[in-house]
């Protein structure tokens, strides 16, 4: 056999290798791009439960910063308003 088939014959495998190899790296690419896309779904919905706790936090925040700074008669009266808001009983 001659030394430039052999080479020929390497060269064509080589090849196709080549483009077996391509080919599965772009498949693969391809499915971790499609598998993102599922996280970033993910990742919204819970961002947007996260921002929902922080509003309530912040109007918890709200509420105990006017029960701190009021004085005794508006402090009552606020205990007993957000007592019966929530269904606790009134002190």
């Amino acid at each position: 056999m001659d030394i430039s088939i052999v080479i020929v014959v390497l060269a064509g495998i080589a090849g196709v290798l080549a483009i077996i190899v391509l080919g599965t790296r772009h498949e693969e690419r391809k499915l971790e791009l499609e598998n993102g896309a599922g996280n970033a779904e993910k990742l919204g919905a819970m961002n947007a439960e996260m921002n929902a706790e922080i509003a309530r936090l912040k109007d918890r925040v709200n509420v105990l910063e006017r029960l701190a700074t009021s004085d005794d008669r508006k402090l009552s009266e606020e205990i007993g308003r957000l007592g019966s808001r929530v269904g606790a009983p009134n002190l």
